[in-house]
């Protein structure tokens, strides 16, 4: 249970949301982009000085003053234990099942794809305007969220490194790493739809690992939902297994 609680803190440091208030132990986060990690409750640890019923109202509180439902990060290392159930009790509906993985950095750069003929792997060390450009653009999110996306990007005080792949000239996929404690996150795994399955997100990783080896991280993890087959069989081939679950569970809609 430590070591999921830990990888859970690892990526809280990575991913940071915009506004962060503490409740007796929870951590409440929300940020102004559409992403549940950063628009829910962190519970994994508990001060015991507020009821469990009081925390509830206070959270449901803090996300009704910004127009939003409020929702957990359900995973192994919740507390208090029973947590999940008090909240399907209190109708809260499960939303996104997701497979953390972990997998040595060493595993990695030996299965992944070393590249070929057209293919450049461009890595930086700081964010980049290059770089943000090209995930905007694999995820087709458009020009005009660029500056919203370096700001959020921005705020990641651990080190970190940012992978894009071109091929012959053209963005084809991009990923970054976030670097603390001897384990690498990878986050922003994106392929163009005419690059996929030509073995570039396996690139990526590798150039990501390398990295990550060259900075002294030996592990690796990440986050798959359980429904993308594709995704997930991309990731064991270069050595990443599941090591645990989370959900989210979100407050109903009431009128």
């Amino acid at each position: 249970m430590d070591e999921i609680r830990w990888i859970e803190t690892l990526a809280m440091n990575a991913w940071p949301a915009e506004i962060l208030d503490e409740l007796d132990g929870w951590k409440l986060r929300w940020h102004r982009m559409s992403s549940r990690r950063v628009n829910s409750v962190w519970p994994n640890e508990w001060g015991g000085e507020i009821p469990l019923a009081v925390k509830l109202e206070k959270v449901e509180y803090f996300y009704t003053l910004r127009g939003q439902p409020a929702r957990f990060q359900i995973c192994p290392a919740a507390l208090p234990s029973g947590l999940d159930e008090v909240l399907e009790a209190r109708g809260y509906t499960v939303d996104a099942l997701t497979a953390v993985q972990t997998a040595s950095v060493k595993k990695v750069l030996k299965q992944a794809y070393k590249g070929g003929l057209g293919v450049e792997v461009k890595v930086f060390e700081r964010l980049e305007e290059e770089w943000v450009a090209a995930y905007c653009l694999v995820q087709e999110a458009g020009v005009k969220n660029v500056p919203a996306r370096k700001e959020a990007l921005g705020r990641v005080s651990v080190p970190g490194v940012y992978v894009l792949v071109r091929v012959n000239d053209d963005v084809a996929a991009v990923g970054r790493g976030v670097l603390e404690r001897g384990w690498l996150g990878v986050f922003g795994m994106t392929t163009g739809n005419e690059f996929r399955r030509r073995g570039l997100a396996t690139l990526v990783l590798g150039a990501l690992a390398g990295w990550g080896q060259a900075h002294g991280a030996a592990k690796m993890y990440l986050q798959v939902m359980e429904n993308n087959a594709g995704a997930k069989a991309l990731y064991a081939k270069v050595g990443f297994e599941t090591l645990y679950q989370y959900h989210y569970r979100e407050q109903a809609h009431t009128l």
